[in-house]
C-alpha cells in the first residue's frame, strides 16, 4: 500500500506496474482511494481523493530548503542559524522538526542574520496543499509577508535583519501574453492557451527573491519560469597542471569576461613513475553568446597546440540554437555523464507517433520534440518519451516556428501525409538536418537526391511496415541467395494490417488503425506486376476488382490486391531477371468487392454531396446515373450479382447510411469521399480490448548453378495488445529504429536512402526482434526434377 503513481500512465512508472503484475502483487494505491461527491453546479458525480500527501510534501520540502539555504550561504561566506537545520528525514517526527525550526527562528529574531547579508526573501507560488504545507513550516520563523513592490524596496535595506520575508507570487506576476505586456491577465485563457504566453519570472521575480518555493503544476506546455544564463560545461582530461594548460585556459576565460566555476577536479598522485591524467569539470557563464563560442574555439586550439598535455575536451552547451545543440565544428554536445545529447523532432501526432516517441524517448540523453497543429495532441504524444516536449505550429508551411524546430533537431521524423514530405525535406536540406519518413519515396523526393547529397544529410524513406519491414526482410533473403551464387526467379511479397479474427465483426471485415482516406487512396492506385514472365497492369479503377484468394494462412480467409508498381523494385532488389515479381496487400475475402461497389456508386468521388443528409446524397448519385430507386442502383453497381447487392445494402444499413426513419447527416458537404471516410472511421474503430493483427509473407524461389532450386517462405504474424496496436509497433518502432541508427552513427550513408542495404536492415531487424517482431522462415530445397514435379 503506497503512492505508486502508476495510475497516471507515465512511461517512467510502467516498469513498476509491470513488475507488480508479473509478481501478482495486490496493490492498494493511495491515489485511487476516493469517494464520490456531487458537483453543486452540474450535479454530476466526481472523485475526491481521501488520502493526499501534498501538505507533507510541502512540509518536508521546506525543511530541506532551510538546510540547503544554510549550506549555500556558508559557501558564500555567511554563517547563519539555517546551518542548524537537519534534512527532514533525520527528525524523529513532525513535532521534533517543528521544535528545531522554532529554535532556529528564535536565534534569528534575537541575534539577527549576518550584517552583510541582504534581506532573505522566499517567493511562494501556488495555493494548493504543497504550498500550504511549506508555509506551515515557514511561519515558524520570524517573518513578514510583503508585496512585490515592497520586495523591490527592502533589497536596499541594510542589515542585520531579524526576520525573513515571504512573497506570495500570483500567476500574473510570472507570465504575460506574447507581445502584449499591458493586457489584463486572464488565468483561464492562460491555462487553455499556454503557448501564447511568455515567462517574465526572470525579470520580475528572480531579482528580488533568494529562495523560490514552487507549488504550481508545470509541464512542457507552459513557459519555463526561469532559464539559466547561457553557459557550457567543459570536461577536460589530461596533464593539465604539469603542462600549464589549465593556466592558459583560465586566462582565456578571464580575457573573454566570462564567469567560471569549478564543478569537479580529480587529481591522482603519480605512482610507480606513472603520471595520471587530471579530470577537471568547469562551468563557464556569459550573457554574450559570442564570448562563450570564442572560449570553446580557443580552448580547442590550445589543446592542439600544447601537445605535452595530451588533453581531450568534451562540452555540454545549455544554449538552444541549432549550431550549438548539434555541437560546434560538427561535433555532438555531450552530457555530464558522457552520453551524447540528442534531439529528435517528430512532425505529426497521429496514430503511430506515440510508439515512435516512446521508443526514441527511452534514452535519458535524447529529447523528443513533438510538433502538431494542436498542442494537446502533441503533448499526448510527447508524454510517451522520458524527455518529451510539445509544440503547436503550422506544419503545412515551412518557415517560422517549424523552421526553428528543424534547425534545432539532430534528426527530423516526418509522420505527416506523404505529399507534405518534400517541403519538409527541402527545409531539412537547408538546415543540414537528417530526415526519416515511413512513406513511399515519391518523384518529388527523388528530385532532391543531389541536394541532399550536397548538403551532407541522410533522407531515409520507406521505414515503416509496408513499405519498410517488407523491404528489409525480403532483402535479407535475396542478399543471402545472391551471396551463394543463386538467382531469384520468382518473388512474391504480401502484407496487411487487419483486425484479429475475433475482431473482424462487421460487414467489411476491417477496422482502421490508420487513416481511412489513406485506405481509399491506396485502393485506387494503378498497379503493375509480372507473373510467369508476363507484365500485368491494373488501372486504379479496376484494382479492387482484381483481388485474388491467398492461402498461406489456412485458418484465415484472405485475399490479396496488387500494390502499386512492383516492377519498380526489380532493380532495387537486384531481381531484374525474375519471371514473377509481385507485391500485394492482404485483406479478408469480401472486403474488396464491397468497396469496389461503393466506388462505382460514387462514394469515392470528391464532388460535393449536394445534400445535408446521406439520403439526399444517395438520391443525387442514383439520379445522376439514371436510376429510380436505391435497390436497383445497388444491383446495377454490383454487376447484377444479387447476393453481392444484398451484402452491399446490409453494409450500408449497418454503417447508418440508409437508416430510417431519420436519414443520417453528412459530416462534410464539400466532398462525398470525405464524408464517407468519416462514416468509416466512426463505425470501424477498435473497441475495448479488441486486437489488431499485422501479417506479412514472402515467397522467394531461386535457382543455383548446381541445379538446385530453393523455395524460401518467410512469415510474420503479430497481434496488438492492451498496450499497443500491432500497426503502431511495426510502423512506429521501425521508423524510430531508423532514426536511432542515424543518431547513433549506425547509418553513415548520405543522400536519399531506402532500407535495402545491410547497413540498415541487419541492425533494424535485430532491434525489431527484441521488440517481438519475429519472422518464421522456411527453406525447401528441390534437388532434382522428381522433387520439382512432386
Amino acid at each position: 500500500m503506497f503512492f505508486s503513481h502508476v495510475i497516471k500512465g507515465q512511461p517512467q512508472n510502467m516498469g513498476l506496474l509491470q513488475a507488480v503484475l508479473d509478481k501478482k502483487i495486490e496493490l492498494y494505491d493511495y491515489e485511487a482511494i476516493a469517494e464520490d461527491i456531487g458537483d453543486p453546479l452540474t450535479g454530476k458525480l466526481k472523485k475526491r481523493r481521501l488520502v493526499a500527501f501534498g501538505r507533507f510534501a510541502g512540509i518536508a520540502g521546506m525543511i530541506d530548503t532551510f538546510q540547503c539555504l544554510g549550506r549555500r550561504l556558508l559557501a558564500s561566506g555567511f554563517s547563519t542559524p539555517f546551518l542548524n537545520c537537519c534534512p527532514a528525514y533525520m527528525y524523529y517526527d513532525l513535532d521534533d522538526a517543528r521544535r528545531s525550526i522554532a529554535e532556529m527562528g528564535t536565534r534569528i529574531q534575537s541575534d539577527g542574520l549576518p550584517m552583510g547579508l541582504e534581506p532573505i526573501v522566499f517567493a511562494f507560488t501556488g495555493k494548493g496543499n504543497v504550498t500550504k504545507g511549506a508555509l506551515e513550516i515557514f511561519k515558524l520563523l520570524p517573518h513578514k509577508f510583503i508585496t512585490l513592490q515592497e520586495a523591490k524596496e527592502i533589497k536596499q535595506m541594510a542589515g542585520p535583519h531579524n526576520c525573513v520575508y515571504g512573497l506570495m507570487v500570483e500567476q500574473k506576476d510570472i507570465v504575460q501574453k506574447l507581445n502584449r505586456p499591458n493586457e489584463i491577465f486572464d488565468v483561464k485563457h492562460y491555462r487553455d492557451n499556454p503557448s501564447m504566453y511568455e515567462s517574465i519570472f526572470a525579470s520580475n521575480i528572480a531579482p528580488v527573491c533568494n529562495v523560490i518555493v514552487n507549488g504550481i503544476y508545470w509541464d512542457q506546455r507552459y513557459p519555463r519560469k526561469y532559464i539559466s544564463p547561457p553557459m557550457f560545461l567543459v570536461s577536460l582530461k589530461g596533464h593539465l597542471f604539469d603542462s600549464g594548460l589549465i593556466n592558459h585556459i583560465l586566462d582565456v576565460i578571464e580575457k573573454q569576461d566570462c564567469h567560471c566555476e569549478i564543478e569537479e577536479c580529480v587529481v591522482r598522485p603519480t605512482a610507480n613513475g606513472i603520471s595520471h591524467k587530471t579530470v577537471l569539470m568547469l562551468r563557464v557563464f556569459s550573457e554574450d553568446d559570442s564570448k562563450l563560442d570564442s572560449v570553446v574555439k580557443k580552448v580547442d586550439m590550445l589543446l592542439s597546440v600544447i601537445d605535452s598535455a595530451e588533453a581531450s575536451m568534451q562540452h555540454f552547451d545549455s544554449r538552444v540554437s541549432s549550431t550549438r545543440s548539434k555541437g560546434l565544428n560538427g561535433s555532438k554536445a555531450v552530457s555530464v555523464n558522457g552520453e551524447q545529447e540528442k534531439s529528435v523532432l517528430i512532425l505529426g501526432a497521429g496514430k503511430v507517433a506515440g510508439s515512435c516517441a516512446e521508443y526514441l524517448g527511452r534514452s535519458k540523453s535524447t529529447t523528443v520534440v513533438v510538433a502538431s497543429m494542436f498542442e494537446d495532441e502533441a503533448m499526448a504524444v510527447a508524454t510517451n518519451a522520458w524527455r518529451g516536449k510539445a509544440f503547436a505550429c503550422d506544419l503545412s508551411k515551412p518557415g517560422g516556428k517549424l523552421s526553428e524546430l528543424i534547425e534545432e533537431a539532430d534528426v527530423v521524423v516526418s509522420l505527416l501525409p506523404a505529399p507534405m514530405h518534400p517541403a519538409v525535406a527541402m527545409e531539412c536540406i537547408k538546415m543540414k538536418t537528417d530526415l526519416v519518413t515511413a512513406s513511399y519515396e515519391s518523384d518529388d523526393m527523388r528530385s532532391l537526391r543531389t541536394s541532399a547529397e550536397e548538403s551532407g544529410i541522410a533522407i531515409l524513406n520507406e521505414v515503416g511496415l509496408d513499405p519498410g519491414i517488407d523491404h528489409m526482410s525480403a532483402m535479407k533473403i535475396i542478399d543471402d541467395i545472391h551471396s551463394r551464387g543463386g538467382e531469384v526467379i520468382s518473388f512474391s511479397s504480401v502484407c496487411g494490417g487487419l483486425p484479429a479474427p475475433e475482431a473482424a465483426n462487421n460487414p467489411l471485415l476491417y477496422k482502421f488503425s490508420w487513416s481511412p482516406m489513406g485506405v481509399i487512396r491506396a485502393s485506387q492506385s494503378d498497379a503493375t506486376y509480372r507473373r510467369d514472365g508476363k507484365v500485368i497492369q491494373v488501372k486504379g479503377a479496376d484494382l479492387l476488382a482484381s483481388a485474388e484468394p491467398f492461402y498461406a494462412w489456412k485458418s484465415l480467409n484472405l485475399e490479396t490486391l496488387p500494390n502499386r508498381d512492383s516492377l519498380a523494385y526489380s532493380e532495387k532488389y537486384g531481381i531484374e531477371s525474375a519471371n514473377t515479381i509481385f507485391r500485394g496487400t492482404l485483406r479478408y475475402q469480401g472486403f474488396s468487392e464491397l468497396l469496389h461497389v461503393f466506388r462505382i456508386m460514387g462514394m469515392f468521388d470528391v464532388q460535393k454531396t449536394g445534400s445535408a443528409t446521406w439520403y439526399g446524397t444517395l438520391q443525387n448519385l442514383l439520379v445522376e446515373r439514371g436510376f429510380g430507386d436505391l435497390r436497383s442502383f445497388i444491383l446495377a453497381c454490383s454487376g447484377g450479382d444479387k447476393m453481392l447487392a444484398s451484402r452491399v445494402y446490409d453494409c450500408m444499413h449497418w454503417l447508418g447510411l440508409i437508416s430510417t426513419p431519420v436519414s443520417a447527416t453528412v459530416s462534410d458537404s464539400s466532398s462525398i469521399v470525405k464524408s464517407f471516410c468519416a462514416v468509416l472511421e466512426h463505425n470501424l474503430q477498435y473497441k475495448g480490448n479488441e486486437r489488431d493483427m499485422v501479417i506479412m509473407h514472402h515467397d522467394v524461389q531461386a535457382n543455383f548453378d548446381d541445379g538446385r532450386t530453393e523455395n524460401h517462405a518467410c512469415s510474420l504474424q503479430l497481434f496488438g495488445d492492451d498496450k499497443m496496436t500491432a500497426m503502431c509497433m511495426t510502423v512506429g518502432y521501425t521508423t524510430a529504429i531508423g532514426t536511432k541508427l542515424i543518431l547513433d552513427g549506425g547509418i553513415t550513408s548520405k543522400g536519399l536512402l531506402l532500407p535495402l542495404s545491410k547497413e540498415v536492415y541487419i541492425p533494424s531487424l535485430d532491434l525489431l526482434k527484441k521488440e517481438g517482431v519475429i519472422f518464421e522462415e522456411y527453406i525447401h530445397i528441390v534437388e532434382d526434377d522428381f522433387d520439382a514435379a512432386w
